[in-house]
């Protein structure tokens, strides 16, 4: 009040208690309105609900931070997928060991870089797990360094930032395979 009494603007955010003792957050701002002479006589208060808001605010950083932990930071070896394009979204730091690949190479790397099957094979599982009607795939894919691994892809869709993207899991199977054979 000081401050704009003494002719600032001054905004700010609070918590204020309703008559119900449920608290709200608002956005106050103060203004001063000046005489003639440039003296402030009066101050004008506003302050809006956003409580909303900040509930939306709060669930996004939520969102963000569990995200983080499920994808980016998990030990298992995790893509994801743009369908349309074929190409990777995101790469978690599981799939850059994995792949050999910088994260930053992973994204925006078409999926046929990595994954030894023909494009329509290709487009033809990530249609299948699109639409959900197939979550098991077996291949093999081509690391950085060239070598060759046999791959289990258990991939389903997500929605992300309004797109409907494929989370895929990749377990390295080679091991097996070879015991197998």
């Amino acid at each position: 009040i000081t401050a704009a009494a003494n002719g600032q603007v001054v905004r700010f955010e609070a918590e204020h208690p309703l008559s119900d003792g449920q608290m709200i957050k608002t956005d106050v701002s103060i203004k001063p309105l000046r005489a003639q002479a440039g003296r402030v006589t009066q101050l004008i208060i506003e302050g809006r609900d956003i409580t909303e808001r900040k509930a939306s605010e709060q669930s996004v950083r939520e969102s963000e931070a569990l995200y983080h932990e499920m994808f980016l930071t998990n030990s298992a070896v995790k893509l994801l997928i743009d369908p349309e394009q074929s190409i990777i979204v995101d790469a978690n730091d599981a799939a850059v060991r994995f792949y050999g690949y910088s994260r930053e190479t992973l994204i925006g790397m078409a999926i046929s870089r990595i994954n030894t099957l023909s494009p329509d094979q290709i487009h033809e599982e990530m249609v299948a797990a699109r639409m959900e009607q197939h979550r098991e795939f077996h291949s093999t894919h081509r690391l950085a360094s060239g070598q060759i691994r046999n791959v289990a892809v258990y991939s389903g869709p997500v929605t992300r930032g309004g797109r409907v993207l494929l989370n895929s899991i990749i377990h390295d199977e080679t091991e097996q395979v070879r015991l197998e054979k």
